[in-house]
């Protein structure tokens, strides 16, 4: 009986902790809903200071809390859209507790950025940290 009582014990102290971190994500996402509307209506010069309490209240969420953040077709974009995308998370990409995950064609992205800087890759390698190539598929493998 005593046994049955500690482990309904760790159990309880175990969903309280859960309870406790979804909480915490709970308040940090509406933070973030809120930040983003604001971020609507302020100016250019106020966006820093956003950014600031925005990376000060991610940095205070549990060390195993991270958002994960991805963004997918950017090659459809139009080169206005590539550059604006790019240059957003380079802004934001060093916030805490997140991750963007990009899945994009490496020559398309390098062409496109050509229109923000002399040199397209060497402008994607200072966003990407960690790019993973994903080799072509042999047309024999797709038609077996």
């Amino acid at each position: 009986m005593l046994d049955a009582m500690n482990k309904a014990g760790e159990l309880t102290d175990i969903a309280s902790s859960v309870f406790s971190q979804l909480s915490g994500i709970v308040r940090t996402l509406d933070a973030l809903t809120q930040i983003m509307q604001v971020l609507g209506d302020k100016d250019d010069a106020d966006l820093p200071e956003t950014k600031a309490e925005l990376a000060k209240q991610l940095s205070l969420m549990s060390k195993d809390f991270c958002i994960f953040v991805f963004i997918d077709d950017i090659d459809r974009l139009d080169n206005q859209g590539i550059a604006s995308l790019f240059k957003t998370v380079k802004t934001v990409g060093d916030l805490p507790r997140i991750c963007y995950v990009l899945l994009y064609d490496r020559q398309v992205i390098a062409q496109s950025l050509h229109t923000v800087s002399a040199d397209g890759q060497e402008y994607l390698s200072k966003i990407v940290q960690f790019p993973i190539p994903v080799p072509k598929v042999p047309s024999a493998v797709i038609m077996d």
